[in-house]
């Protein structure tokens, strides 16, 4: 009876024994009872088997555990790599695709100018009294929709054959034509009635002269930065930036272009600027085909107004004004 009972207390102390939080007492117990009986001997050795499988069995848990954590951090880590560097992509795609807008290439800026000797050279361009402008496609292909034709202070703009706009420096005389072609309707060709509406216009002082070379009339209002020079198609151009006088950046970018002036005529034969259509944005140029001293005194002389309806406009603001 007292052996059993020493059996009992043995093994219910054999957990914190091998765990060695019992007393050393109680350990020399322990063992002097073990060396003696077999059966709490072969009790601590499946207890030691037991908790050695079970810790096997834990650590294998933890390292199952630990290897889901690690494949969702890198799952994760995938995911912020991947974010980053479409965003990076995307930066670096936007930069370059503005940088590709507002780039003329590779130029010569060997020979700067201020934006007095841009403005100088453009009003040397504008002196020429006798030349003729038409728009042209990137292929160099005219485009009659707008033909500008300056001789002596006449000026006419035609619409694909037909006149536009003259005017006279000297008599002041305007006449805007009014057609089909040109009305901004052409579903109404049968019903409209052609007509040149004649004004006198005392601001007419070469303003038309002055479009044609420098591209803008107002350009008292803009900056012009120098880019630089570069040949193309075996002409020389100096390109220049221009910008409209505003305090708010934005505005400036908006209404930024770059006028490609050749260097040997001195008038703008190309305007590159930028369309903004909602959230995108596109390069577009305009190029113009310019030649020198090639009007006659008939292309620019005043129109026959047998087949239109004449309309004396001055008198109808005036009365308009009267009223």
């Amino acid at each position: 009876m007292s052996e059993n009972r020493d059996c009992n207390i043995v093994q219910d102390l054999l957990p914190n024994y091998i765990d060695k939080l019992t007393s050393e007492e109680s350990n020399e117990y322990i063992n002097e009872h073990i060396n003696s009986c077999n059966e709490c001997k072969k009790a601590l050795a499946d207890m030691k088997e037991e908790i050695k499988a079970n810790s096997k069995e834990n650590d294998k848990r933890k390292i199952d555990y630990m290897k889901k954590v690690k494949n969702k951090l890198g799952t994760i880590h995938i995911i912020k790599t991947a974010f980053l560097t479409t965003f990076l992509l995307f930066f670096v795609m936007i930069v370059g695709y503005f940088i590709y807008l507002y780039s003329p290439g590779i130029v010569d800026k060997s020979n700067p100018m201020t934006r007095e000797e841009v403005i100088s050279l453009l009003e040397e361009g504008a002196k020429n009294t006798n030349y003729y402008r038409v728009p042209t496609d990137i292929y160099n292909t005219v485009d009659s929709g707008g033909e500008y034709f300056t001789k002596d202070g006449k000026t006419l703009t035609s619409v694909y054959g037909k006149p536009f706009i003259w005017a006279d420096e000297t008599s002041k005389e305007h006449i805007l034509f009014v057609t089909p072609e040109n009305s901004g309707n052409p579903n109404d060709y049968s019903q409209m009635v052609p007509r040149a509406l004649i004004t006198k216009r005392e601001e007419i002082t070469g303003g038309e002269l002055k479009e044609l070379a420098i591209g803008i009339t107002d350009y008292e209002n803009y900056d012009f930065k120098y880019v630089g020079e570069k040949t193309i198609n075996g002409k020389e151009y100096i390109i220049v930036k221009t910008y409209y006088n505003a305090d708010n950046f934005i505005m400036k970018k908006l209404s930024s272009s770059q006028i490609y002036i050749d260097k040997e005529q001195k008038v703008v034969q190309m305007i590159e600027g930028v369309n903004f259509d909602k959230i995108f944005a596109s390069k577009i140029l305009m190029k113009f085909y310019v030649k020198l001293n090639c009007v006659t005194d008939e292309e620019i002389t005043r129109p026959d107004l047998t087949e239109y309806e004449v309309v004396d406009w001055t008198k109808i603001q005036e009365q308009g004004s009267d009223e």
